[in-house]
């Protein structure tokens, strides 16, 4: 059996940059939890997804802690799912609730008055997001920026459609009004040739060309 104990139990670098952090595995053998926080905040650090079985433990803790103590309720799951390492902390225990758990939240589609109420009031007091989820129930603040976020960025194509289109349109005609133009002045004492079929109604016809002057 292989001797775990040749291996170094610190975070040691490898080269260019790349550091080797030591882990546990969960039972399943399928799971890797570091050991160590990254030195540097500039390290990008593994985020893990929300299992349901986390999910309905951050559910059932709530009720117990009256005062939301996030980073308790964070150390609860720590040792429970994760054999006390930091995996999660308050910071994502909160945001999990308020932004996906919190059964207050409407998760439906944004009705046209909730659109407009979110486009007026943010040009009234600007990117205050919780101020402005505050009148509008079911909806908290991070939901309210993304959906502002949605609707300026359709706003902005939509301009841009619609500001190339009439670029287009003045450009067809500022073309038209040229060739007109151009046109008359080409008509202007211009001789023609003009064949009058024989066929016609008229008395009097010609069945040859004839010399026509149009500049009298």
């Amino acid at each position: 059996m292989e001797d775990c104990n040749q291996y170094p139990t610190d975070p040691y670098e490898i080269g260019n940059g790349v550091w080797m952090i030591p882990c546990k595995i969960n039972n399943a053998k399928h799971k890797f939890y570091p050991l160590f926080k990254p030195a540097s905040k500039n390290v990008h650090q593994i985020r893990y997804p929300w299992s349901e079985n986390e999910d309905q433990a951050l559910i059932s803790l709530l009720p117990t802690k009256c005062s939301k103590k996030w980073a308790q309720i964070a150390k609860e799951l720590n040792d429970r799912f994760y054999a006390n390492s930091q995996v999660r902390n308050g910071k994502q225990c909160r945001e999990r609730w308020y932004n996906h758990l919190d059964p207050s939240l409407k998760k439906g589609g944004w009705t046209p008055e909730e659109d407009s109420f979110i486009i007026n009031r943010q040009q009234e007091v600007g990117n205050k997001w919780s101020l402005i989820a505050k009148d509008l129930p079911g909806r908290n603040e991070n939901s309210v920026k993304n959906r502002w976020k949605s609707i300026s960025k359709k706003t902005r194509t939509c301009d841009k459609e619609i500001g190339i289109e009439a670029e287009f349109e003045e450009n067809a005609e500022m073309q038209g009004n040229g060739n007109n133009e151009v046109n008359n002045v080409e008509v202007e004492g211009e001789i023609s040739f003009e064949r009058i079929d024989s066929s016609s109604d008229c008395g009097n016809y010609l069945d040859i060309e004839d010399e026509i002057i149009t500049d009298y």
